[in-house]
């Protein structure tokens, strides 16, 4: 499209009409700086998403169902840490990583410039549950419920691992202050909106102004 454009403004320039060409010229010119800057801001942006540590995974290969949650009991089976066991702290289900306690340590520095023991994250295909009878790393079956629940099932003995109970961060609502501007809970729980009141409003307004309508 633009090298025909060009094409037109020299013809512009042939038949003596220079202030055309020129303001053409420049339109061309702003229209290429602002897609090459709009290009360039995109790609910049691209660099710079997630340039520290593991990047996150395409969608087509994130593990749709998770087998492990915080505070399962795992082995490790590959790296540095080979058959250490330990509880899983956390889940990073955008790049299929796993936090294990005391497992795959770094040493870094706090605000106060003392050294600091910090896990690091381990691919999920590097653990392994713990069967909870042989205490043995084993892979693990899921069975569907028709209720919609889902069961770990451990393939060397058989047995079904429970899933660990979820920890709720917990607020101590007697610490909480109050303010001149709080909205009391009575008048947030009160019922301000009525849904059949504002269709009925919006199907008589509709009726009324309608040409078709013969009720009127």
């Amino acid at each position: 499209m633009l090298p025909s454009f060009a094409r037109a403004v020299s013809r512009l320039g042939e038949a003596g009409c220079p202030s055309s060409a020129s303001s053409a010229l420049g339109t061309i010119s702003s229209s290429c700086s602002t897609r090459l800057s709009g290009s360039g801001a995109a790609i910049f942006a691209f660099q710079r998403y997630d340039t520290r540590g593991p990047k996150c995974v395409l969608p087509k290969d994130m593990i749709q169902t998770w087998k492990l949650a915080p505070g399962d009991d795992v082995k490790v089976l590959s790296g540095k840490d080979k058959s250490k066991e330990g509880v899983v702290l956390a889940v990073d289900k955008r790049r299929n990583m796993v936090k294990v306690k005391g497992c795959n340590m770094q040493t870094l520095k706090d605000k106060e410039g003392k050294k600091v023991r910090v896990e690091r994250k381990i691919h999920y295909s590097n653990i392994n549950l713990l069967d909870p009878v042989t205490r043995e790393a084993t892979r693990v079956g899921l069975h569907f419920q028709p209720d919609g629940a889902i069961l770990r099932v451990s393939k060397k003995s058989g047995q079904v691992i429970p899933w660990p109970e979820r920890q709720f961060k917990r607020f101590d609502t007697e610490m909480q202050v109050t303010h001149e501007k709080d909205t009391e809970p009575a008048d947030a729980l009160e019922k301000t909106y009525c849904y059949h009141r504002d269709v009925q409003a919006s199907r008589l307004a509709r009726q009324s102004m309608t040409k078709y309508n013969h009720d009127t």
